[in-house]
């Protein structure tokens, strides 16, 4: 009878232990991935698969990948699992080819607004600020355009922040008739 007790108390602890505990979400440490790549020296080809295998998997597609199960922000959602859904149209245009700093991809890392889980590094920074430079291309690249082509789809790309101004003041009522 005793040892049937003890078989039930070991049993009962071994399975409380295996019960998830709630707390504070803990993220990985945010230093560069594999200090031996070829992003890291430098030499990563310039593509949408070295953007995709070096920054975005690691760093985004937690919360920003459909296989993962998860895509955010749910209201405009961004998707990194391919190129094309890279790309794809949205409310808020995620990039605008060949100008990184009217890019939203760019300046919410810069920014450090994205990654949540901590800044990106410089390089991996200078990386995507280099691809939008290059026009985002999905292919390797070994020099930057002039110029990116139009490709006639009226997306992202033709995107110009500069026609919004969001502390223009001025008003077409006048507040004080309501």
């Amino acid at each position: 009878m005793l040892l049937r007790v003890i078989k039930i108390l070991i049993l009962i602890s071994a399975l409380s232990s295996c019960v998830r505990e709630k707390g504070e979400l803990k993220f990985k440490d945010n230093t560069l991935p594999f200090k031996g790549s070829l992003l890291v020296q430098g030499k990563a080809p310039l593509s949408f698969n070295s953007l995709q295998k070096y920054i975005l998997k690691p760093k985004c597609m937690s919360c920003h990948s459909t296989k993962a199960g998860r895509i955010e922000p749910e209201n405009d959602p961004i998707d990194f699992d391919s190129y094309e859904t890279t790309m794809i149209d949205r409310f808020i245009p995620l990039l605008k080819k060949g100008l990184p700093e009217k890019s939203r991809l760019y300046e919410t890392v810069e920014s450090g607004e994205m990654p949540i889980r901590g800044r990106l590094h410089d390089k991996e920074i200078k990386f995507i600020a280099n691809w939008i430079k290059a026009c985002a291309p999905k292919e390797e690249v070994t020099t930057i355009p002039e110029n990116c082509e139009e490709d006639g789809d009226d997306d992202d790309d033709d995107f110009d922040n500069d026609d919004f101004d969001e502390d223009n003041e001025e008003d077409d009522f006048d507040n004080d008739e309501f």
